[in-house]
C-alpha cells in the first residue's frame, strides 16, 4: 500500500477518494489504476476549468477608464469646435446671400453709395445683418452679422463680408473679422471666412 500512495502522489489527488468510491471493489492492477486515476484527473481538471467564472481584474477596469477619460479630454473639445464652427457657416451663408444683391447694385450704379439691402430669411444663428459704405466714392461696402444661439464661446460677436472694388470696378470679397478688431475667437473661424479683412473709413 505504502508502495502504490508514493506513486499515485506523483500527482495532485484531490479526486482520489472521489474515484476510488467510482471503482468500488473492481480488481484492477496498480498500474492500470495509476493511468485511470490521471485520466480521471485531466477530465475534471478539464471541467473545472470550463466552468471557470471569467471578469476583469480592478486593474484592467482602472486602465479602460483612464483611456477613456484621454479619448474624451481630446474628442469632446474637437467636437464642441466643429459643431460651433458648423453653425457659424449659416450666419457666412447669410452674408454672402446679402452679397449678391449688393454687387448687382454695384454693377448697376457704380457705386455702393445709397445701397439698401435686405435682412429677409436670416438664420437662427444670425442676430442681425447690417452694411456700410466706406472709401472714397463708395468703393467698399461693409457687411456684418451678429452671431447668436450658438455658443458662448462666440455669441454677439460679430463677422464681416467686405467688398471692396479696384479702379477697373472689380469687386474682392474678404470674409473674416475686421483689421483692427480681432476679439472674434479665431480657433472658430468657419472654412472660408477666416481672414481678417482691411476695413476703409
Amino acid at each position: 500500500m505504502s508502495t502504490f500512495i508514493y506513486i499515485i502522489s506523483l500527482q495532485p489527488i484531490p479526486y482520489l477518494s472521489l474515484f476510488k468510491n467510482l471503482l468500488g471493489n473492481l480488481k484492477i492492477s496498480k498500474l492500470h489504476f495509476i493511468f485511470e486515476y490521471n485520466r480521471f484527473y485531466e477530465a475534471m481538471k478539464r471541467m473545472r476549468t470550463t466552468y471557470k467564472r471569467g471578469g476583469f481584474s480592478l486593474i484592467e477596469l482602472m486602465v479602460v477608464v483612464a483611456i477613456i477619460g484621454v479619448l474624451a479630454a481630446i474628442a469632446i473639445p474637437a467636437y464642441q469646435s466643429y459643431v460651433i464652427k458648423a453653425k457659424l457657416a449659416y450666419v457666412v451663408s447669410d452674408l454672402q446671400a446679402a452679397s449678391v444683391p449688393a454687387v448687382l447694385f454695384y454693377q448697376t450704379n457704380g457705386t455702393f453709395n445709397n445701397y439698401q439691402g435686405s435682412t429677409n430669411s436670416l438664420s437662427q444663428y444670425t442676430a442681425s445683418l447690417g452694411w456700410n459704405t466706406a472709401g472714397s466714392g463708395g468703393k467698399q461696402l461693409q457687411l456684418i452679422a451678429q452671431v447668436q444661439n450658438i455658443n458662448s464661446a462666440v455669441n454677439g460677436f460679430y463677422l464681416y463680408l467686405i467688398l471692396s472694388t479696384d479702379n477697373e470696378g472689380d469687386i474682392s470679397m474678404c470674409c473674416g473679422a475686421k483689421s483692427g478688431n480681432t476679439t472674434f475667437p479665431s480657433q472658430y473661424f468657419p472654412p472660408g471666412c477666416n481672414s481678417i479683412c482691411p476695413f476703409a473709413e
